[in-house]
């Protein structure tokens, strides 16, 4: 009898200790699952982002909206006629959750570039001039400069962006359990803009960096 109620309180102890501790590393599990799924929906939108820049003359509003537009996981669906609405409304949300908790910046061209390389030129179809860092006629104008003068004039025709996107973290315990040991494996700057962030949303975040570059294939204007 008494080696039976042992038996049955050691399996309660097991039970009470056991039990939540695999619950717990279940919850990470699926959080985890989470953050690598939206971690490549993220280098996705950049990519995304960084092409509509490449072809808006560089403008990081462009880029903003292209890559919200991404993250809200945008599916038009021509037979619903709320479908328009539900678009705007999920591309409203990301465009702030951006402005919010998160940044894109770019990082080339810079101003200094367009102030050195800018040119007046005159565009027929809009009728106007305009002052932007020319991208046609590339190796004829490349022929032009040698060395490190080179090396900068062709910063100056490659877009290259950087940012952070702050993803909400919403699985119980998990959440808070990574939030509090992610600093033991780093302590970069994206998640010390994140932990910023979080104070104002009263949420857990985890720092999803991304970055990108390609050639520039129109115009850089220097707008926003």
């Amino acid at each position: 009898m008494n080696d039976r109620n042992k038996v049955n309180g050691q399996g309660m102890v097991e039970t009470l200790i056991v039990l939540p501790i695999m619950t717990l590393g279940c919850a990470a599990v699926v959080q985890l699952l989470l953050i690598f799924w939206q971690q490549q929906t993220v280098a996705m939108a950049a990519q995304y982002a960084l092409r509509a820049g490449s072809l808006n003359h560089a403008r990081t509003g462009v880029m903003k909206t292209t890559f919200a537009a991404v993250m809200a996981g945008l599916k038009p669906q021509l037979d619903d006629p709320d479908s328009l609405v539900d678009m705007s409304k999920a591309l409203l949300q990301q465009r702030l959750h951006l402005a919010k908790a998160g940044k894109l910046e770019r990082l080339l061209p810079t101003a200094k570039h367009f102030k050195r390389y800018a040119e007046r030129r005159w565009l027929p179809g809009e009728r106007r001039w305009v002052k932007e860092l020319a991208v046609d006629h590339l190796q004829a104008r490349a022929r032009r400069y040698a060395g490190a003068e080179r090396e900068y004039w062709e910063q100056a025709h490659t877009i290259a962006i950087t940012g952070v996107w702050c993803m909400p973290l919403e699985i119980p315990l998990a959440a808070e359990l990574l939030v509090k040991t992610q600093s033991w494996f780093s302590d970069s700057d994206a998640q010390r803009f994140c932990r910023l962030r979080a104070k104002l949303f009263s949420q857990p975040l985890w720092a999803l960096p991304f970055s990108a570059q390609q050639v520039l294939m129109s115009g850089f204007r220097n707008q926003s």
